[in-house]
């Protein structure tokens, strides 16, 4: 009994690093603003994750529930199984030589890496007014949602990553996300 304990009290040290040690290495900064384009005024949300350490962070958005999730199955879970609906996983889709086309979905295949004291920016965008309840519900959904990595970590688990095709990366600095498409999606699990 002592053992075990002993194992289960070492491993969730390890876990806890792992979760802490990447909150020391990406900061966010959250803002909002507004706009006008002929008279029109567009309403604007910055979620900005700024990578200050000196190796690559992986990152996803992820719709599931998972704060008793291990990292592990957390992982794997985004990578290895086959979305609802899907007839590969990432993992499978990544490894695939010849895609043409890729068109990344949010919570199922997107994912992005920030290079070392680099950014990127996910901008939510609304052609009316943003309550302030509203923008703190949002950000408080993606502090919750998005879920980010070492790369040397990562690769514990997806030893292939660098491997996959480099298609299914979001290349981009940021993206632009519509707040109702987003208000939608994630009540909808």
């Amino acid at each position: 009994m002592k053992i075990a304990t002993f194992i289960a009290l070492t491993l969730s040290f390890f876990v806890c690093n792992a979760q802490s040690d990447i909150s020391k290495n990406i900061e966010v900064k959250k803002e909002s603003s507004c706009y006008s384009i002929d008279n029109n005024i567009i309403f604007s949300m910055t979620y900005k994750l700024y990578n200050k350490s000196n190796s690559n962070i992986w990152l996803w958005i992820d719709n599931d529930h998972f704060s008793e999730v291990s990292d592990s199955a957390r992982i794997k879970g985004y990578f290895v199984h086959k979305k609802e609906g899907s007839d590969a996983s990432l993992y499978q889709i990544g490894m695939d030589r010849n895609i043409e086309i890729f068109i990344p979905k949010i919570f199922d295949t997107f994912i992005k890496c920030i290079l070392p004291k680099e950014n990127f920016t996910l901008q939510i965008t609304s052609k009316d007014s943003i309550s302030e309840s509203t923008k703190q519900e949002i950000f408080k959904y993606l502090d919750k949602h998005i879920v980010s990595y070492k790369e040397k970590y990562l690769l514990k688990y997806i030893p292939f990553l660098n491997k996959m095709n480099p298609m299914v990366f979001f290349k981009e600095e940021f993206i632009s996300l519509d707040i109702d498409m987003l208000m939608q999606c994630s009540t909808q699990k």
